[in-house]
C-alpha cells in the first residue's frame, strides 16, 4: 500500500516539474511575440488563461456539489 502512496507522489511531481517547464517556454514565447504590439498585452493574455482556469474549476466544483 505504501508502495502505491510513494508511487502517486512521484508521479505528481513529475507532472507539476513538466507543467512548470513547459508554461516557462509557452509563456516566454508569447511574452517575445507579443512584445511589439504592447508590453502589457502579454498580462491581459495571462490573466484570461488564469479566468478559463477558474471558470473550469468552478464548474467541477459546482458539478461536484450536485
Amino acid at each position: 500500500m505504501l508502495y502505491c502512496v510513494g508511487a502517486l507522489f512521484g508521479a505528481i511531481a513529475s507532472v507539476d516539474i513538466l507543467c512548470m517547464m513547459l508554461s516557462s517556454l509557452i509563456f516566454n514565447t508569447i511574452y517575445s511575440k507579443t512584445l511589439d504590439i504592447s508590453s502589457s498585452f502579454f498580462f491581459l493574455i495571462m490573466a484570461a488563461f488564469y479566468a478559463v482556469t477558474c471558470i473550469l474549476l468552478l464548474s467541477v466544483l459546482i458539478h461536484r456539489v450536485k
